[in-house]
């Protein structure tokens, strides 16, 4: 079957939905024989972030600059573009990611007859202040097959009329062979260890915050925020204001995020929501224990609180930073809980594996075609 699968960027996107777009291409290819041609409205000589699997075709549209929103005339151009490809490859099956593809793509294959499984994911509370793209969202997605998210929790935030479209298929999480050092034997300082973007989402500034408040009592600990993004001018001054800049660590982006895993004694994401916590999910992998906050979507489906990590709730009086850095203290202050927790997330972890995830993929696109 000749598959079309598309998504708006890889060049320097070193974003969870890009890897897992790529896993999930190379996995069909390679485990059910699929013909894979993947589409972006990337430059034309750029360069993926993540290695694109050998064997697949990848098409770079090369309109505009695919790091920043499109103008009305740039848009109109890529639709007419993308529907040009699409008719040239005539494939069996479009498999857009995310609403920044999907959206266009079921606009430029106006009158062409081509089944579309959507895969979104993000949550609806990213489009509070974007009605127009929620609407967008809405109306395009109700001209698709089947629209992938990434639990069933998220299916029941969208609006009643796509719920039957939707499916729940979760991210790919690959189990590594290599357990992190979580007592911290092989290394001489120990890491607290954050992987996310800079955004307000992710909540960097609640994290520092919390550091801040216990860096004194563990003197041999670090924390290291791997990712880039608008908010880091803004963190880096936070973290020079602290006097924390020898032990606070803005790292940026890395192509071998395993290492930093691995080396890592605990891990701890500050995030208001997710869609599915993929660097959560990757952490307790290698058998990190993990810490995120009670009320945050995706979080709060793969941390089980006290089991495989801690689930942090705030309190009237203390509020999120406070809150946080007690249920930090519990994890950096004891190495047998960090074992017993993160032994217990990597055997959770197994279920994510990522031929478990392609086979679910399989499924539904036979159910579609």
């Amino acid at each position: 079957m000749k598959i079309l699968m598309a998504i708006k960027r890889l060049e320097d996107m070193a974003g969870g939905a890009e890897r897992v777009f790529l896993q999930v291409a190379e996995g069909l290819q390679t485990q059910y024989g699929h013909e894979l041609v993947l589409v972006t409205f990337d430059r034309k000589k750029a360069e993926s972030f993540y290695t694109v699997p050998e064997g697949i075709t990848w098409i770079r549209l090369g309109i505009g600059d695919s790091s920043k929103r499109a103008g009305y005339l740039e848009t109109l151009k890529r639709l007419f573009l993308l529907r040009g490809v699409i008719k040239k490859i005539s494939p069996d099956l479009l498999i857009p990611f995310q609403h920044s593809m999907f959206v266009p793509m079921v606009l430029a294959m106006t009158g062409i007859k081509i089944p579309v499984i959507a895969s979104e994911h993000i949550v609806p509370d990213h489009y509070k202040s974007r009605p127009l793209e929620f609407a967008l969202l809405i109306l395009t997605g109700l001209r698709c097959q089947k629209i992938t998210v990434l639990s069933d929790a998220i299916i029941k935030m969208y609006p009643k009329i796509l719920w039957s479209r939707m499916v729940a298929i979760s991210n790919p999480v690959v189990i590594s062979n290599q357990v992190a050092d979580v007592v911290g034997v092989l290394e001489k300082r120990k890491t607290l260890l954050s992987v996310g973007r800079l955004d307000p989402q992710k909540d960097q500034k609640t994290l520092i915050d919390a550091f801040a408040l216990i860096a004194d009592k563990f003197p041999d600990w670090d924390l290291k925020i791997i990712g880039e993004g608008t908010l880091r001018s803004t963190l880096s001054r936070q973290v020079e204001d602290l006097g924390l800049s020898e032990r606070i660590l803005l790292s940026g982006l890395t192509k071998n995020i395993m290492h930093d895993y691995q080396s890592s004694q605990a891990f701890v994401l500050a995030s208001t929501y997710e869609s599915f916590g993929l660097a959560t999910a990757e952490a307790m992998s290698v058998g990190l224990p993990v810490i995120g906050f009670a009320d945050c979507p995706g979080t709060n489906e793969i941390i089980k609180d006290q089991k495989n990590g801690l689930l942090v709730s705030v309190g009237r009086k203390d509020g999120r930073a406070k809150s946080l850095a007690r249920a930090m203290t519990s994890i950096m202050s004891n190495a047998d809980l960090r074992q017993s927790l993160g032994k217990q997330g990597r055997k959770d972890m197994l279920v994510f594996s990522p031929s478990t995830i392609v086979s679910q993929w399989q499924d539904l696109i036979k159910s579609v075609i």
